[in-house]
């Protein structure tokens, strides 16, 4: 059964992260002559990335960061503690002058905000996922994650919609600030929210029975290489399967006369399936087990990659790209949705968040480099359909991944959450996570 409000209150905030981030990419174009000013428009639009780029570096560090906090003090402080964070740098991005007004102060600044995200982003989505498996252990566990990513996605569609409207040609050129300030007040509102978060079941008996670690990734390194490089692995294939449709295949694989809509309206239209699918797809998870669900998954990836790049290369239609998003929808759905109650039960409760903040965030470290790597290949194949390759690649190690992974057993389930506060708790030993 699901714990709603623990699922709205952990995913709400979740958006809002995810939301804050998506704003700056949609920018990029639009801020990097206020930003990066040059005499060669690329010049400034690659610097603008490179701070795009930074975001996403910076994950890893954001991961050792709020993993510790965490495992030593609470995954509810990490999270409140996380929301408050990636609030002040998009309030700051929304005020911040241009380069015409404070000169070299302006990039400096927007850097350190773009860093500053990217941190707090590295904690997010590990420590919701670690919040909401520990509240659902045995009850609709995958069911509950998997509304996680799938509020990652609204967050960010929202974010893209509300961009849209402020570079409307009727809108004044100041307008893009809007988003940025509206962001911050979601994310006030979203400490507020989370601030009222009841702390997780295992958390709290792990604390009551002085089994926290000083340092928790010491641990990692010493006992769970095998459960991180796991998580590691399946996290940077998630990336893959998205960046592959929504940036290779949309944007090189198109037919020449496309218009630039079509593609903007394709990749829409896969993240709008993508949300309805995830549920979906965790309730399977529920029903038919997670382990075998994802095993499937990045199977199917491996068997129909070639075929799929084929059928692109064969026709060129937009209907042939359609189906194709459809079927990538398909891999990612099936293997992400049942990951977010799936990778936190590989670790210990003494340092789940340190090493699955950290393995996370350097698969997705990893997997955002998937455009560059296919492009990579298509040079070294001569091919458009060598990304295929790649794919097939990342399947294989997935499905490892998965197979030779090891889930913990929950030693007990809290009956009633209010009894942990008066030291009440019922043992029993639950199924295997997996």
């Amino acid at each position: 059964m699901l714990k709603t409000k623990t699922v709205l209150t952990a995913t709400i905030g979740n958006a809002i992260v995810y939301y804050d981030m998506t704003l700056y990419g949609f920018f990029t174009a639009f801020l990097s002559p206020l930003f990066f000013p040059a005499e060669n428009l690329l010049t400034s639009q690659l610097a603008s990335l490179g701070v795009l780029a930074a975001g996403f570096v910076a994950r890893p560090f954001g991961g050792l960061v709020f993993g510790h906090i965490g495992d030593r003090y609470g995954r509810k402080k990490a999270l409140v503690i996380a929301i408050l964070l990636v609030t002040i740098p998009t309030t700051i991005i929304g005020l911040l002058p241009t380069y015409a007004s404070i000169g070299i102060l302006a990039p400096i600044i927007l850097v350190a905000c773009k860093l500053m995200q990217g941190v707090c982003t590295g904690g997010e989505y590990s420590g919701a996922a670690i919040f909401l498996s520990e509240h659902h252990r045995g009850r609709g566990e995958a069911l509950a994650g998997s509304i996680l990513p799938a509020s990652s996605i609204i967050g960010a569609i929202l974010g893209t919609a509300l961009g849209g409207l402020c570079i409307l040609p009727e809108m004044p050129m100041w307008a893009w600030r809007i988003p940025f300030l509206l962001g911050g007040l979601f994310g006030i509102i979203g400490y507020f929210i989370r601030s009222a978060l009841m702390e997780s079941p295992e958390f709290i008996t792990t604390e009551k029975e002085n089994h926290l670690l000083k340092l928790p990734i010491l641990e990692v390194m010493k006992q769970d290489k095998r459960a991180f490089l796991c998580a590691f692995w399946i996290s940077a294939y998630h990336l893959v399967l998205f960046y592959t449709p929504v940036v290779y295949i949309v944007q090189f694989m198109l037919p020449k006369d496309t218009l630039a809509s079509s593609g903007m309206f394709l990749n829409t239209g896969f993240m709008v399936l993508l949300t309805v699918l995830f549920p979906l797809m965790g309730f399977a998870a529920d029903r038919f087990g997670k382990q075998r669900i994802m095993m499937t998954a990045s199977a199917a990836s491996f068997i129909l990659a070639l075929p799929l790049f084929l059928f692109i290369n064969y026709e060129n239609s937009l209907t042939n790209v359609f189906i194709v998003l459809i079927m990538f929808c398909l891999f990612s759905a099936s293997s992400v949705a049942p990951s977010v109650s799936f990778l936190p039960t590989l670790f210990p409760v003494q340092n789940r968040y340190s090493a699955l903040a950290l393995a996370v965030g350097l698969g997705e470290a990893v997997g955002g480099t998937t455009p560059l790597i296919c492009h990579g290949f298509v040079t070294a194949m001569g091919t458009p359909i060598a990304p295929a390759f790649y794919l097939m690649i990342c399947s294989v190690f997935a499905w490892m991944a998965v197979k030779y992974s090891k889930t913990q057993k929950a030693s007990y389930e809290v009956e009633n959450p209010q009894a942990i506060h008066s030291g009440y708790l019922k043992k029993q030993i639950l199924r295997n996570a997996g």
